[in-house]
């Protein structure tokens, strides 16, 4: 992973995330339940093997102005998981992403999706 968020806020803004060996940016909410979230601004996420972001466990992703493309598998993807706690076996906690115009994500070789 080029740039990995969990539980935290943090911003990139004009930076060049690219040939990663999994996803270019990873964003989780924390492992005790909180959240974590990304923007993304003015930047290129390109040419990783897998995700060009990956959002996932409570996390949120803001993108503005910025190219997502040539990544091996999504552009973004969206993963929506079950956690447990006391009261709900399978509580589901969604991932949130917001993207802004004159943003690009390239959806012939990966798009925005939900598994």
């Amino acid at each position: 992973v080029g740039v990995g968020v969990e539980g935290a806020q943090v911003t990139i803004n004009k930076c060049t995330i690219h040939d990663c060996e999994r996803h270019g940016i990873a964003v989780f909410g924390s492992l005790e339940g909180g959240s974590g979230g990304c923007t993304v601004s003015s930047s290129s996420v390109s040419s990783n093997k897998m995700n060009g972001i990956l959002v996932r466990d409570g996390g949120s992703l803001t993108v503005r102005e910025s190219s997502i493309t040539g990544n091996g598998e999504y552009g973004m993807e969206l993963q929506v998981d079950r956690r447990s706690d006391l009261f709900s076996p399978y509580s589901a906690v969604a991932a949130v992403v917001v993207l802004s115009e004159r943003s690009i994500c390239d959806f012939s070789t990966g798009n925005l999706c939900n598994r």
